[in-house]
This record gives structure tokens, sequence and C-alpha cells, in this order.
């Protein structure tokens, strides 16, 4: 006969059952295996559903208290490893540590409004068809 404790957690052990504690609100109850089972020790708390897919494992790494939105679709970069992005921007005060950009993914109607190249100042000249020049000529 299984007598019931308030608030307790049955589970069969295999060849008899047992009770469990009931936990604390929010946490997460772990299979045991053969064992008993236990509650996690952080709170977990869904506003929806949760579903992996593959059969592969699965680990989230934080280092400290961390919010992450993920898109709808779409697959994430890594910091190692190669992705194709498209339709991307720097934003303001950003610095491109790429490849050079080959001329050809450079759109014709490019405007430069000054700064450098390598160690040699643009020098920008106002006229009607405008004319490269070099450093220190006019």
């Amino acid at each position: 006969m299984l007598h019931q404790l308030p608030e307790a957690l049955a589970y069969g052990t295999g060849t008899a059952y047992a009770f469990s504690s009931a936990g604390t609100s929010s946490r997460a109850l772990l299979s045991g295996g053969t064992g008993a089972p236990t509650w996690t020790t952080g709170a977990l708390a869904l506003a929806g559903n949760f579903t992996t897919s593959g059969a592969n494992s699965l680990t989230f790494t934080t280092t400290n208290t961390t919010n992450l939105t993920l898109p709808t679709t779409g697959t994430l970069a890594t910091l190692a490893g190669t992705e194709t992005l498209t339709y991307k921007t720097l934003s303001t005060g950003s610095t491109w540590n790429g490849n050079v950009i080959g001329d050809s993914y450079i759109a014709d109607g490019l405007t430069i409004a000054g700064g450098t190249i390598g160690t040699s100042a643009i020098t920008l000249v106002q006229s009607t068809t405008p004319t490269p020049t070099a450093e220190g000529s006019n």
C-alpha cells in the first residue's frame, strides 16, 4: 500500500515506488534514470513551447546574466568558421577588419567624402568632371 506524503512526487525505482520532495516553485524535475529524480537548482521559465530537432547535444554557456533574442529563421554566425552574410550594414563607428573589398563589389555611384587611403589623405576637388589627382598636385 502506498502512503501519500503531503506535497510529494511519486516515482518508480523499477522494483518499488518511492517519493521525492515536491521541490520549489519554477524548478524543473530531472530524471535520475534508475535512481531518484532531482530538482534543478535554477528556475526554468518558458513563455512558449521549447523544441529541439536533431540528435545532437545542446549546451548554452553564459558568463553572467545574459539576454538573447534569436531570429525567427536563419543561421547564426560563429566566432570561428565561415558564413555568408547578406544584407548586413556596419553601424556608425564600426571598423572593417576583413579582407580588401574587390572593385566589382563596389557600386559605380560610390561617394567618398574624405578620409585616407593607406597613409595618404584624400583630396576632394569639386568639378563638373571629377579627375583623380595625386597628393600635392592640382
